[in-house]
């Protein structure tokens, strides 16, 4: 089942005209970003885009991550990631299968600022109220990584 996972994090996310030049190009490059699907296609893209067009500014760093941050939520069967102050809340999908003691593990072995709220969807949330909305996501981006790495370790 594929989820379509909706992000909403306050960080500026976009290619700028200054960077891409050519509208047909930031187009092309926008859809690179949206089918990053694992590390190494990110990895890939990030490449590319020094490669062609030199460092690239926090606002493509920021729409990369959210890319990347959106393929994992997606797999784990997460609808959306909210920012509130404080806390990132990625909440899974009402159809999503949760094997919710292999989640448990997981989260126990990455990180004490995760945890699983008990609610119906049940949700993942980072706490931690220190980060700024930029720092959040980057951290939720390394914290997802490894949580995923977790779950597709062999039982």
């Amino acid at each position: 089942m594929d989820i379509e996972t909706r992000v909403e994090l306050q960080v500026d996310a976009f290619l700028p005209t200054d960077y891409v030049r050519g509208e047909y190009q930031r187009i092309e490059i926008y859809k690179r970003i949206a089918a990053i699907g694992d590390r190494a296609s990110r990895v890939d893209v990030e490449e590319e885009l020094v490669d062609r067009f030199g460092d690239e500014p926090q606002s493509v760093t920021n729409l990369i991550e959210i890319a990347y941050l959106k393929s994992m939520c997606s797999a784990l069967g997460i609808e959306s990631v909210v920012r509130r102050p404080g806390q990132l809340i990625m909440r899974f999908s009402p159809h999503a299968r949760v094997d919710g003691a292999r989640l448990f593990m997981a989260l126990h072995e990455t990180d004490k600022r995760l945890s699983l709220s008990p609610q119906k969807p049940p949700s993942l949330i980072l706490r931690d109220a220190r980060l700024e909305p930029e720092p959040m996501l980057h951290e939720a981006v390394r914290l997802m990584e490894a949580v995923t790495a977790h779950l597709t370790e062999t039982p």
